[in-house]
């Protein structure tokens, strides 16, 4: 069964804008925002992968999986666990004028606003919707106008590596190491190694290349 959430409220609500836009000149960027839940302790981490050791923090009641949402803008950390979906925005945002696209750059924030049923498990993509999956509630709540990625699969077993793409290169956890290993997607090498607190495992990126104003 799917519930459709009514008008702007809810996930819809919650996915709507983006960043803060800041006063540049015309520049190309190219950003790359890592997210990170750990495996043991209530936490995401985010860190620019151009500047690991900019970072910033963010607190969940348990164990995470991470999706980008609304292009990007938004990463939800769904805790399955304790029934519980909250949503971080992400600090980065494109807006589309054909040729070119804007990249509008913040600080990543937590959002107040949270979403709450039994055992929420999956967002996917769905005719341009945003579908939250309720796996013990036997129902979808759906939202207009945003779209859902997810970059890896969830299958096997939690110390095997978790991937996300940035740009040209590939990041992959390290639970047992404490670390997010850089590889080049061109010949597979390791650029590096960004060292996180803890137990690593889950991960997003958001970000791209853009221009700014």
């Amino acid at each position: 069964m799917f519930r459709h959430l009514a008008g702007a409220s809810g996930l819809a609500l919650i996915l709507a804008g983006g960043a803060v836009a800041q006063d540049h000149d015309h520049d190309d960027v190219a950003l790359y925002r890592v997210f990170v839940g750990d495996h043991e302790k209530g936490q995401v981490t985010a860190f620019d992968l151009s500047e690991p050791d900019h970072r910033w923090t963010f607190p969940t009641t348990g164990q995470v999986k991470l999706f980008p949402v609304a292009g990007g803008a938004v990463v939800a950390a769904v805790q399955s666990d304790v029934d519980t979906v909250l949503f971080i925005r992400s600090g980065i945002s494109f807006h589309d004028h054909g040729d070119h696209h804007d990249i509008e750059v913040g600080d990543p924030a937590a959002i107040d606003a949270s979403l709450t049923g039994p055992r929420p498990f999956h967002l996917v993509d769905h005719d341009d919707k945003v579908v939250l999956n309720y796996d013990q509630g036997g129902y979808a709540e759906i939202a207009d106008s945003a779209k859902v990625t997810e970059p890896y699969s969830m299958d096997g077993h939690w110390n095997a590596p978790r991937i996300a793409m940035a740009g040209d290169e590939i990041v992959v956890t390290d639970p047992n190491a404490g670390r997010v290993r850089r590889i080049a997607t061109g010949d597979l090498s390791e650029r590096g190694t960004v060292p996180v607190e803890g137990k690593p495992y889950n991960i997003a990126v958001t970000g791209g290349s853009g221009v700014t104003h």
